[in-house]
């Protein structure tokens, strides 16, 4: 019977011990996740988030971050996992209920793994759809260096002078942008908030804002969709013109520690028949107050380094040698925990689609003029 009794207390002693420290049942978690179903058509606010955490895999429990960011129905985001050191992209929908369905790349782009999330005060819980259903559980939501409040804004404006009211073409803006609302230098946010205000309106060749409305976001705003406005009510509509236009112009988090932020802006335009789709990465320096590019991140004597190992990434991804054996950097890249990364908007590299070469710390780790990437692991 002691026996038996000493056997049951380290059956106990173990189950705790690999317990996760938030409390949550793992197969209660598991049927929540299974029953939950996203509804792509609640459009909810913008939001970034951030996560510590840990992903329980079968033998394994590793440390985690997750930043998201939404526009409202789209999410972007990343995870960097502590024991491998890697930093795995994330895009996804959600909803108003806060509900994720998300599909996870390799940094190169290449498809990982989908997984389901539920965000629940203030906690991340998600099931990975693979064989073996990795369990994430971040428990602690955290800002980073900075905090932001999201801004969601959508309008749908008809055309004036169409005769065929039920077939007249549409224009729509949705614009979500993400706003500062804390930082400990009141000089350093006021710098910040009137560079995301003018980044926000100005970046993809709109109408050029006085010096007010550069630093006034409301003023902006109206400055922005009245360019809109203007622009879809001046189009000639005719019979071969039923198609709708429209514009959607979102903001992202991709790195947000250590003083430096990066931001991703994504302008997406259907335009009558035509697609038009742009990346554009800021990343910011509260010690200094200005852009970080790529000469201020990468030694100047390690410039041929990096531009051979774009050359390598993409032989990798396209499986033809790059001429020259040298990919030159552009100034669009951005920082994540793992490593930084060059976005080629369509044209720059291939005519048809974008193209993205990811570097990871442990390849560039000698080249960096700064140390971008001390992330404190979480306690």
């Amino acid at each position: 019977m002691k026996h038996l009794i000493w056997k049951l207390s380290f059956i106990i002693l173990i189950f705790t011990a690999c317990k996760p420290t938030d409390n949550i049942n793992k197969e209660e978690s598991l049927k929540k996740l299974a029953a939950m179903k996203v509804d792509s058509s609640s459009i909810g606010q913008s939001f970034y988030k951030m996560f510590k955490g840990s992903i329980h895999k079968k033998d394994t429990k590793d440390s985690i971050i997750i930043q998201l960011s939404s526009n409202g129905l789209k999410i972007v985001g990343n995870i960097f996992n502590y024991t491998s050191k890697k930093t795995n992209t994330l895009y996804g929908i959600v909803d108003k209920n806060n509900n994720i369905d998300a599909i996870v790349f390799e940094p190169n782009l290449d498809e990982k793994d989908k997984i389901k999330f539920i965000i629940e005060n203030d906690k991340l819980l998600g099931v990975a759809k693979s064989a073996d259903k990795d369990l994430y559980y971040l428990t602690e939501k955290y800002d980073g260096d900075f905090a932001f409040q999201g801004f969601s804004d959508h309008q749908i404006i008809n055309v004036p002078n169409c005769k065929d009211k039920e077939n007249c073409p549409k224009a729509e803006l949705s614009l979500n942008f993400l706003q500062p609302n804390a930082f400990s230098n009141k000089e350093q946010l006021q710098f910040l908030q009137d560079t995301l205000n003018y980044l926000c309106f100005t970046s993809f060749e709109v109408k050029k804002l006085s010096k007010e409305a550069k630093a006034n976001f409301d003023s902006a705003l109206v400055n922005y969709k009245n360019d809109f406005t203007s622009h879809f009510k001046d189009k000639k509509i005719n019979k071969d013109s039923l198609l709708d236009w429209r514009r959607e112009q979102s903001m992202y988090v991709t790195y947000n520690q250590g003083g430096i932020v990066c931001f991703q802006f994504e302008l997406i335009i259907h335009d009558n028949a035509q697609f038009y789709e742009n990346l554009i990465y800021f990343i910011f320096d509260s010690k200094t107050k200005a852009r970080l590019l790529k000469e201020n991140i990468i030694k100047a004597d390690k410039f041929d380094k990096i531009e051979a190992l774009l050359a390598t990434k993409l032989t990798e991804k396209t499986k033809e040698a790059v001429k020259g054996g040298k990919v030159p950097m552009n100034d669009n890249l951005f920082l994540t925990p793992g490593g930084i990364g060059f976005w080629y908007n369509k044209g720059e590299i291939d005519p048809n689609t974008p193209i993205v070469l990811f570097l990871s710390n442990s390849e560039i780790e000698d080249c960096l003029s700064l140390p971008l990437f001390s992330v404190q692991k979480p306690s």
